[in-house]
């Protein structure tokens, strides 16, 4: 997909997000405008968004290991090589940003190296970073090409 169009699908996704239920509809039908092909990429992203539910509501160290170090601490909580989180063993961590810290981990179930991020406490606890948190997950969760990995 290039570039234009995908801007234009996450563009009628977002707009069909903010419409509720009761408008997405009329969204999808007067910004679709007989594009059958636009209209189910965005319903595809639309289902992806339903499924995902609150897959990321409660924060992997609150629920695992206890607080989070705050944000501008790229100190982790504690060293975390070998700890088991849900389903991932923790191998290293590989850096920090903004947002928190990002760990190398192994998924026990699928047998594969995956990257575990989790959100500073401040991060986690204020709302509005929260969901650009979760919108960042459901778009990385939503993208599908052969050359990209699976996230």
């Amino acid at each position: 997909m290039d570039p234009d169009r995908w801007r234009k699908v996450e563009s009628i996704f977002h707009e069909a997000l903010d419409a509720g239920d009761s408008g997405r509809a009329g969204v999808l039908e007067q910004s679709c405008a007989g594009d059958e092909a636009l209209r189910r990429e965005v319903e595809s992203l639309l289902a992806q968004h339903e499924k995902g539910g609150s897959f990321i509501e409660t924060p992997a160290f609150a629920a695992s290991l206890g607080s989070v170090p705050a944000s501008g601490s790229d100190k982790p909580v504690s060293d975390l090589a070998k700890t088991v989180i849900g389903h991932y063993r923790v191998l290293n961590r590989i850096g920090s940003g903004g947002m928190g810290v990002v760990y190398e981990a192994e998924d026990l179930k699928l047998r594969r190296n995956v990257a575990l991020k989790f959100l500073t406490e401040d991060i986690a606890r204020n709302p509005q970073w929260l969901e650009r948190f979760r919108l960042e997950a459901r778009a990385a969760s939503a993208l599908n090409h052969p050359n990209i990995c699976t996230i």
